[in-house]
C-alpha cells in the first residue's frame, strides 16, 4: 500500500512530465479541445499498482466541476465516484487519491516499510511451501514497486511477487500481489 508521500511523488512526477499546472485544461470526456479530467486520476492510480479497467468524467453542478467515474477492482469492485475541480493543483490531486485510499483502508502510514518477496509457483498453479525468496525491504511503496516491475522472469506464470507492508514496531500490515 503506498504512503501518502508515495502518492504526492506520483501527482508531482504526472503533473512534471505533462507540463500541468492545474486541471484548467481537463473537462469531460465528452468534451472536444479539452483533455479528459479522469486521466491523472487514472494514471495516478496506474502508477501506485491499482489493477485499472477505465475512466470518465460528466460535467458536474456548476462550471469547473466535473464528476469523474473510476473502476479499479484493485480497490473495489463498484464504481468509484469523485467530484473534482478544474483549479486542482498537485496538492488538491494528492488530497483527493489519498482521501479515496484511505475511505477503502489502503493508504499507509509514513513510518512503515515495505518487503518485496518473489513466490514459486506450481505448473497446476499451487504455491511452493517454503519458496519465498526475499529481495529486500524498502521505505516507501513506490520504491518496493519500483523493484517489482524491474523483475522478469523467463518463465513468467511459474513466479508471484508480492510486496509485504509492516508497520514501525514490525508487525504484518498487508500485502498486494504485483504479479
Amino acid at each position: 500500500m503506498p504512503k501518502r508521500k508515495d502518492v504526492k511523488k506520483v501527482v508531482e512526477d504526472y503533473f512534471k512530465d505533462n507540463s500541468i499546472k492545474n486541471l484548467m485544461d481537463f473537462g469531460a470526456s465528452c468534451d472536444e479541445g479539452l483533455r479528459d479530467i479522469s486521466k491523472p486520476f487514472a494514471e495516478v492510480l496506474k502508477s501506485l499498482g491499482f489493477k485499472f479497467e477505465q475512466s470518465y468524467a460528466e460535467d458536474g453542478s456548476s462550471d469547473g466541476k466535473y464528476n469523474i467515474f473510476l473502476e479499479v477492482p484493485g480497490i473495489t469492485e463498484e464504481r468509484i465516484e469523485l467530484e473534482v475541480k478544474a483549479w486542482y493543483d498537485v496538492e488538491q490531486v494528492t488530497n483527493e487519491i489519498c482521501n479515496l485510499l484511505e475511505d477503502y483502508d489502503l493508504l499507509s502510514d509514513d513510518d512503515n516499510k515495505f518487503e518485496v518477496l518473489v513466490a514459486l509457483i506450481r505448473e497446476d498453479g499451487s504455491y511452493v511451501n517454503d519458496s519465498d525468496i526475499q529481495i529486500g525491504f524498502y521505505d516507501s511503496f513506490e520504491e518496493a514497486k519500483a523493484v517489482c516491475d524491474k523483475m522478469d522472469f523467463q518463465t513468467p506464470s511459474m513466479y508471484e511477487v508480492y510486496i509485504n507492508e509492516y508497520d514501525k514496531n514490525d508487525e504484518f500490515v498487508s500485502d498486494i500481489r504485483i504479479h
